[in-house]
């Protein structure tokens, strides 16, 4: 009698192991995924138009860390396509050079899995700003292009 608790002590243990193991791993595929970068000496990617789709992944845009350049005319609407493709919810802000939101979502805006969204941007003055997913920890991770205003 002595020997049975011991015994469902000790499978306690090993189940609360097992399930330590579980959460680990799952902590590691949704939070320190591997960014998709670009290989070395690759060119970067530079979009022009009127109409520009990004697709949001971990930790990206577009299948790369960091992103495309996104190349706009100064003083002209245009509209962005985000389309998360990652397993987690993302958003898209455009920044002022004191870090500052120029144009589209909120921090608290996210666009989740799956989803689409049409956001229409006007900056005015010609310069090199930054869009970022500004959920935190995301542009730490690479999520974060330049947007050049001609």
């Amino acid at each position: 009698m002595a020997e049975e608790p011991k015994t469902h002590i000790n499978a306690a243990i090993i189940a609360g192991f097992i399930g330590l193991l579980w959460l680990i791993a799952i902590m590691v595929n949704f939070f320190i995924t591997p960014p998709a970068g670009a290989a070395a000496g690759e060119e970067v990617q530079i979009i022009r138009g009127e109409r520009i789709t990004l697709a949001m992944d971990e930790w990206g845009f577009n299948g790369k860390q960091g992103g495309p350049i996104i190349e706009i005319p100064a003083g002209k609407e245009v509209e962005i396509v985000i389309i998360n493709q990652g397993r987690n919810f993302h958003g898209f802000q455009v920044k002022a050079p004191d870090g500052s939101k120029l144009a589209g979502l909120d921090k608290d805006d996210t666009v989740d899995p799956g989803e689409e969204l049409v956001l229409k941007i006007k900056i005015d003055t010609p310069g090199e700003y930054i869009y970022v997913c500004p959920v935190a920890g995301h542009e730490e991770r690479g999520m974060r292009g330049i947007i050049r205003v001609v």
